[in-house]
């Protein structure tokens, strides 16, 4: 959608946000049949990742029944895409681009291109949760000052107890639902981006029975 808004050209990063599932499924094709799914499918999204910063679009040849076979197109395609997308994203950035960069050599590190997405990413990512933030704070689902809720990178956690709907019990589906929803258009209003966003409950937890505390 950035890309969208500035004219950056993206067509092999259009064409895997819009057919995700299916450039995943063509890398798992390649795995050893003994791979489990879990494992098949954190190993091509990893991939994924790997290339859109700047990364080498290869993969683990244990993993590969031929070590000699070719990934598919929607790897390549986007491998060779990304390094022309950060540079025209510094184009639009260059006192970030520029206070990146002298911090990048500083650190002798490699993968310019690469490393200027991730942090412009990042960037991103924050005033997200920040606008998720204000929202929550507002509906008293998070309460100010001491904020119970932990922001973790791509979400947040808050107590399921503290999200109401008129009408509905606690914390029921249509709650979360609404909230949800409220997320997206606080999102949508404040920064133009059109985001979903979903629920991943916690299904473990590191609270310890008092007996073993």
């Amino acid at each position: 959608q950035i890309c969208k808004a500035l004219n950056i050209s993206c067509p092999a990063l259009e064409h895997y946000v819009h057919h995700r599932d299916d450039c995943l499924a063509k890398v798992q094709t390649l795995y050893k049949d003994e791979i489990s799914t879990k494992q098949a499918y954190k190993a091509s999204k990893t991939l994924f990742i790997r290339m859109m910063y700047g990364g080498r679009a290869t993969e683990d040849e244990s993993l590969l029944k031929d070590p000699k076979a070719k990934l598919p197109g929607c790897t390549t395609t986007l491998q060779r895409e990304i390094p022309a997308i950060s540079a025209a994203l510094q184009g639009f950035n260059p006192t970030m681009a520029a206070a990146l960069k002298k911090r990048h050599h500083q650190l002798n590190k490699k993968n310019w291109a690469g490393s200027f997405l991730s942090y412009y990413l990042q960037e991103w990512e924050r005033r997200v949760l920040e606008c998720m933030l204000e929202l929550l704070i507002e509906r008293k689902v998070v309460q100010a000052p001491v904020l119970d809720c932990v922001l973790c990178f791509d979400g947040v956690m808050v107590r399921r107890s503290k999200v109401h709907s008129e009408g509905w019990q606690v914390g029921g589906t249509k709650a979360v639902r609404d909230l949800l929803a409220a997320c997206a258009d606080a999102v949508a209003d404040k920064l133009g981006l059109q985001l979903e966003f979903t629920e991943k409950p916690i299904k473990q937890t590191l609270k310890l029975p008092d007996t073993e505390a």
